[in-house]
C-alpha cells in the first residue's frame, strides 16, 4: 500500500508537474496568439492606409491625366488661333506691301518725266539767262 500511495504520490506529482508546464505552454501559446493578432491588426492598418494611399495616388494620376489632356487642347486651340492670326497679319501685311510697291511702281514711272520737266526747265532758263547775258 505504502508503494501504491507513493506512486500514486509520484504520479500525482508528476500530473502536476505536467499541468503546470501545461498551463505555462498554454500561457505562452496564448502571449503568442495575442502578438500574432496584435501584429495582424497593425498589418491590417498598414495595409488599409496603403491601399488608401494607392487610390489617392490613383486619383492624382487621373486629375493630372485630364489636366494634360485639357492643356493639350487649350494648346491646340491656341497654335490655331496663334496661326489665323499670323496668317491675318501677313495677309495685310502683304496687302500693305503690295499696294505701297504699286504706289511705288507708279511715283518710279513718274519720277523721270518729272526729271525730264524740271531738267528741260532748268536748261530753257538757264538758255533764256545765257541769251539775256549775251543780248547786254
Amino acid at each position: 500500500m505504502r508503494r501504491e500511495t507513493t506512486k500514486l504520490e509520484a504520479e500525482r506529482d508528476q500530473q502536476t508537474q505536467q499541468n503546470e508546464s501545461d498551463k505555462k505552454e498554454i500561457e505562452k501559446l496564448v502571449r503568442d496568439r495575442d502578438l500574432l493578432n496584435k501584429n495582424l491588426l497593425k498589418a491590417a492598418g498598414q495595409t488599409q492606409k496603403q491601399l488608401s494611399l494607392v487610390r489617392l495616388h490613383e486619383q492624382q494620376k487621373n486629375n493630372l491625366e485630364q489636366e494634360i489632356t485639357q492643356f493639350r487642347d487649350e494648346a491646340g486651340k491656341q497654335r490655331k488661333i496663334i496661326y489665323q492670326l499670323e496668317k491675318g497679319f501677313f495677309d495685310h501685311f502683304l496687302t500693305n506691301f503690295t499696294v505701297k510697291l504699286r504706289n511705288m511702281a507708279k511715283n518710279w514711272l513718274i519720277i523721270p518725266g518729272l526729271f525730264r520737266l524740271i531738267c528741260t526747265r532748268f536748261l530753257r532758263s538757264f538758255l533764256e539767262g545765257s541769251k539775256l547775258l549775251y543780248k547786254i
